[in-house]
């Protein structure tokens, strides 16, 4: 499960039960990655990547250890950006908020669930009428 207050998010291992009739709403929330890190990172791998290339071209082949030291963190901030980005599927109830990762299960998979969930509490509301 994941909880987030619109700054991080913290994920934790869980297990809840929820009533249908309790649940009040369902849906998606996409986290995006820090943009200082797609920035950050695509800049120093371009710089790193062009530099390398000036250094080769310049010295008939030999490699600059320099260029590889803005490379590798630029490599590493695109990867934690890519990483960092999560959909998560949230169910609202009564009492709060339960979320977890999409991927986990697919975005079909988990939007299939929410048609589930809305099937069920159409049955319950026209079998009390």
């Amino acid at each position: 499960m994941f909880d987030s207050n619109n700054v991080s998010v913290t994920q934790y291992r869980a297990e809840k039960v929820v009533n249908v009739e309790d649940v009040t709403g369902t849906g998606f929330i996409y986290t995006e990655p820090e943009l200082w890190k797609l920035i950050s990172g695509t800049a120093l791998t371009v710089i790193g990547i062009i530099s390398e290339l000036l250094i080769i071209s310049l010295e008939l082949g030999t490699l600059s250890q320099i260029p590889l030291f803005l490379l590798i963190p630029g490599i590493l901030l695109l990867l934690s950006s890519l990483i960092s980005r999560k959909s998560l599927f949230f169910i609202e109830y009564a009492g709060g908020t339960i979320k977890f990762d999409a991927s986990i299960y697919g975005i079909e998979e988990s939007q299939d669930f929410q048609k589930q969930i809305r099937r069920v509490q159409d049955f319950f509301k026209n079998k009390n009428k």
